[in-house]
């Protein structure tokens, strides 16, 4: 589904298939969370070039398989998609309020549970703990 979405990534993806699977014998062994590196890597050179048209749609896959998909889909999203997004954005100084024009609630609170997980509390919610 996030493939569909990134009208790009077609050389890429044939480049991974190619060099990731196919073996002497033409066998295939499919690695989901080694796919998803190929969508990171465009979504990551594509926030890097400020090339964002793409990034609504990337994120109601994301949304619509955290809200449907099976236990599989929902952790290969979230550890697979979000997590590098989160670490992504961390890396350039930015937030998931940044994503707010493309991050869903599910999404975001995948986001903000990575995030604590990662890295603990945020200061605000530190605050609100202790009083």
């Amino acid at each position: 589904m996030l493939l569909a979405e990134c009208s790009g990534i077609g050389p890429a993806w044939q480049e991974h298939l190619t060099d990731e699977y196919y073996d002497e014998n033409g066998q295939i062994e499919r690695l989901h969370y080694v796919d998803m590196s190929v969508v990171n890597e465009y979504f990551s050179n594509s926030l890097i070039r400020c090339q964002t048209e793409e990034f609504g749609a990337l994120f109601n896959v994301a949304e619509t398989v955290e809200k449907y998909g099976t236990e599989e889909a929902i952790n290969l999203i979230g550890v697979g998609f979000i997590e590098f997004v989160m670490m992504d954005a961390r890396d350039l100084g930015l937030s998931v309020d940044d994503f707010a024009s493309w991050v869903g609630p599910k999404s975001k609170q995948t986001w903000l549970d990575l995030e604590q997980g990662w890295f603990g509390p945020k200061e605000e919610s530190k605050k609100e703990q202790k009083q």
